[in-house]
């Protein structure tokens, strides 16, 4: 049992290292406020804090904070469009872009990925949130990862348009 958990452990951080990026090195302090400039702000007339901006209002670079097990980790996001999908890729070495379906009218991207294992599987679903606030773009994820019927959090996502 222990060697299971530990294989689902590392499954885990496999995940988080390739959606996310590179471990942050030192000590680890919250992320401070998202800038305001004007070329951060989506295109639309959105209101402060409601869901729903296009993908080309989500286009860009995205720095983010991953949150897992008691760390704290700071990477790049780069989301792109690829006509109704968003794709995703990071700072990792080696990762793979990844794509999202992504719901406009909740302004919520997912993402499920299934990972082999013995004669069962792994499920990763991610889900992250598109908001405009004070000026920028904002976005919030989470994950749960289901194994052998047992449902457990995984990492979680906040960001801010950089770029």
């Amino acid at each position: 049992m222990k060697k299971l958990m530990v294989l689902f452990l590392v499954f885990i951080m496999i995940f988080t290292l390739a959606a996310c990026g590179e471990k942050r090195e030192g000590g680890s302090q919250a992320q401070g406020s998202a800038p305001t400039e004007a070329s951060n702000a989506p295109s639309g007339e959105e209101e402060k804090g409601k869901a729903g901006l296009s993908l080309d209002d989500i286009a860009g670079t995205y720095s983010m904070n991953t949150y897992y097990d008691g760390k704290e980790q700071k990477h790049t996001v780069v989301f792109t469009k690829s006509g109704d999908k968003l794709v995703a890729s990071s700072d990792a070495k080696g990762e793979e872009p990844f794509e999202l379906s992504y719901d406009q009218a909740s302004g919520t991207a997912s993402y499920v990925q299934k990972i082999p294992h013995e004669d069962s599987e792994i499920t990763i679903d991610a889900k992250y949130t598109f908001i405009l606030e004070d000026g920028s773009t904002k976005v919030k994820g989470e994950t749960t990862m289901l194994f052998k019927d047992e449902t457990k959090d995984g990492p979680r996502y906040e960001g801010y348009k950089i770029d």
